[in-house]
């Protein structure tokens, strides 16, 4: 057998313990290989052999106890090692951490940060919200989560008001769930009461036919009226006299939307937003009365009429001042002419866009912007937007309502803005644009009905160039939209542009024009040269789509 000094021996790092035992009886390459050999052969082994294994087997099994006893320190000295090591290794991750740039962040911004980690469904109502989801953003999950990663996010979190101040309830998901409803209450309460006196921004939808749960969830809303600054309710019109207790008690209301709930007529409810300093914007969705509100000093108004009367809403009219923005969108399907009380109206509004929906016969909205242009007057109109939906049948423009509406509201000496979505001719647009010298930008979009007369011809533009040394009657345009259903020519709408560039009248001009689908070919090649020398003077910009 080889000595004890040719055995390996396992050692640990230097300076932590001495060299370890290792067995005498090992042994070396040279028994092994003779060992081998007897055992592969016929030949016995000599006496000596056989004495010697006879010792080797008699005094092995203490030294293989002993190997024993060793491997089990060495697995105890393993473990040690490891739960060392592991400390040493998350302690230095931490002394990294103290220098970490998120721990330099201002807590303000780090507040900024978590608020744009909300689910859009935390943010608003969706038509795909399912239960699960208005279960989570009661329960305020996402900011939970943050709230676990380490004591520096749960502090903030939950010492940060402004996290808790955005409130979304679909009340009509709260029967799906396997929650509880006290339970759902309990946590609509615990954000309210964490959001503290920041600014508070709802979407509260309200259930229809669940009278003790829509008490419920306001009396827990209405006591926090004075944080309310960006609500919108989806409420029955004749639940509203449960929010009278707030009346005079809206100090930070900036905007408000009423969406009816139900189409069911119902007469005026009590006051309650009509002492409201700070409100400004203002949505009514199928609200079926006009609701006392401090309509003097709102500036962004919208009214969508939706199965209910829109009389209310040409009343708005009248009530908005200078400088404000009213849209009034019609949904043609849900509006009855013969209800329609048309009368004299004064308004001093400055922007104002008139939309149709539903479009089912196009005589119903032509005969009710005709009917509008011909009661309403509009002395400091600025901008003027008349749109339609695009799915539904074109409409005529009613001409000679609008020409009158023009001049009895002085127009020319206000409007800059104009957009038209009607079958209008080219000379009855000409007769339009000459009443309106200070026209900056003009949207123009003809009907898609390729049987309808179309507005862009080569006579419009023509028009527009002054060829024949017409004067210039859109002197201040610097945008315009083109959306044509017939062809026109090159030389023609070139001349037009060419006309816009040279007359040097404005800093920019800006010119969008689609393809129509008729057009056979694209721009030449000498006219897109000539955009391209064109545009080279930086001040003109010109952009092609194809409307295919």
């Amino acid at each position: 057998m080889a000595s004890s000094a040719e055995h390996a021996t396992l050692r640990v790092p230097s300076g932590r313990s001495s060299p370890r035992w290792t067995s005498s009886l090992l042994p070396s390459t040279t028994d092994m290989a003779q060992l081998t050999d007897i055992l592969r052969s016929t030949v016995l082994p000599t006496a000596a052999q056989l004495d010697a294994f006879r010792r080797f087997i008699s005094e092995a099994p203490a030294d293989l106890e002993r190997y024993d006893a060793e491997i089990e320190s060495i697995q105890l000295l393993l473990e040690r090692f490891k739960s060392e090591r592991e400390l040493l290794s998350t302690y230095t991750d931490r002394c990294r951490s103290v220098h970490s740039p998120i721990r330099c962040m201002p807590t303000e911004l780090l507040i900024e940060i978590f608020d744009m980690c909300a689910p859009s469904c935390a943010e608003s109502i969706g038509n795909e919200d399912t239960a699960d989801m208005e279960v989570e953003r009661l329960a305020k999950t996402h900011l939970l989560q943050l709230s676990s990663v380490c004591y520096r996010w749960y502090q903030t979190v939950m010492g940060s008001p402004k996290l808790w101040s955005t409130i979304v309830i679909d009340a009509e998901l709260w029967d799906p769930t396997d929650i509880r409803t006290d339970h759902l209450l309990r946590r609509l309460k615990l954000s309210l009461e964490r959001g503290a006196n920041s600014p508070l921004v709802m979407q509260l939808g309200l259930p229809r036919d669940d009278q003790d749960l829509e008490s419920s969830i306001l009396e827990l809303v209405t006591p926090h009226a004075t944080r309310w600054r960006d609500v919108h309710l989806w409420i029955n019109p004749s639940s509203v006299k449960l929010l009278a207790k707030m009346r005079g008690n809206l100090p930070r209301l900036e905007s408000l939307s009423l969406s009816a709930s139900t189409s069911d007529p119902y007469p005026p409810g009590p006051a309650v937003f009509d002492l409201a300093p700070r409100l400004r914007n203002l949505i009514l969705t199928g609200w079926p009365s006009r609701p006392e509100i401090p309509w003097g000093q709102l500036l962004d108004v919208r009214f969508q009429n939706d199965a209910a009367s829109v009389t209310s809403g040409l009343d708005i009219l009248s009530l908005l001042q200078r400088g404000a923005e009213y849209q009034m969108d019609w949904n043609c399907t849900t509006v009855s002419l013969g209800s329609l009380v048309w009368k004299p109206i004064v308004s001093h509004l400055s922007i104002f866009t008139i939309e149709f929906s539903g479009v089912i016969d196009s005589s119903i909205p032509q005969a009710t912007l005709r009917n509008m242009l011909e009661s309403v007057t509009m002395p400091s109109l600025r901008e003027l937007y008349i749109r339609r939906d695009p799915a539904g049948p074109p409409s005529f423009w009613p001409h000679s309502a609008f020409l009158s509406f023009t001049k009895r509201s002085l127009l020319g000496m206000c409007l800059t803005d104009l957009q038209i979505q009607a079958a209008i001719q080219d000379r009855e647009l000409i007769q339009c644009l000459e009443l309106l010298p200070l026209l900056r930008r003009l949207w123009l979009r003809d009907c898609e009905d390729h049987n309808r007369h179309a507005v862009m011809t080569d006579f419009l533009f023509d028009r527009l160039a002054c060829t024949q040394g017409e004067p210039d009657i859109v002197p201040r345009l610097e945008y315009c939209y083109f959306r044509p259903i017939l062809r026109c020519s090159d030389e023609s709408l070139g001349r037009f542009i060419g006309f816009r560039v040279a007359s040097g009248q404005v800093k920019t001009l800006n010119i969008q024009f689609h393809l129509p689908l008729t057009r056979e070919r694209a721009f030449s090649p000498e006219f897109l040269v000539q955009m391209e020398k064109w545009q080279e003077r930086k001040e003109f910009r010109f952009s092609i789509h194809d409307i295919a």
